[in-house]
């Protein structure tokens, strides 16, 4: 069950990818974050009345929509930062996303953790899904897509510092 998610990557990752270069990295960044609040509500239903092989479906499927999320977010983001980070801080930029993604992984768990046992899952999970809906409203609203996603290629801003050796 648990290579569901590592597996389904394999697929995703290439096919947002593709959808980067297509329709721009705003999109499949927001959904990939709105996916995660997705996820957070089909994870709160595995514990739900229907027997073991229904909870096993149910688990599956987050494990799916989690794959699709992390796939997309991580494909528009690193696509993003390629096309506006100046040469010299693209590796930098795209190392501080990983990192903040690190931080997320480390504190997410025991926060949610704890909400759980103080509360129950279901709302450990909703919380969740209510945190990462508004991050995807946020960044829907803020986000500004490059210039030129299509091609790459994106003009720095007319006030920006040129890049140097």
């Amino acid at each position: 069950l648990l290579a569901i998610n590592p597996t389904a990557q394999v697929a995703f990752m290439y096919l947002f990818g593709r959808v980067a270069d297509r329709v721009g990295r705003k999109p499949p960044v927001v959904a990939g974050i709105a996916g995660s609040g997705a996820f957070a509500l089909v994870a709160a239903a595995v514990p739900a009345p229907g027997g073991t092989p229904v909870q096993l479906l149910v688990a599956g499927a987050a494990f799916v929509v989690i794959a699709a999320a992390f796939s997309a977010m991580t494909t528009g983001a690193l696509a993003f930062i390629g096309d506006v980070a100046p040469p010299d801080r693209e590796s930098e930029l795209m190392g501080l996303r990983s990192t903040a993604k690190g931080v997320g992984g480390i504190l997410g768990p025991p926060v949610v953790g704890t909400l759980a046992t103080a509360t129950s899952m279901q709302v450990a999970f909703a919380a969740g899904s209510v945190l990462a809906l508004a991050a995807a409203g946020l960044a829907a609203v803020g986000l500004i897509e490059p210039e030129d996603a299509a091609t790459g290629h994106v003009d720095p801003p007319a006030d920006a510092e040129p890049a140097t050796d």
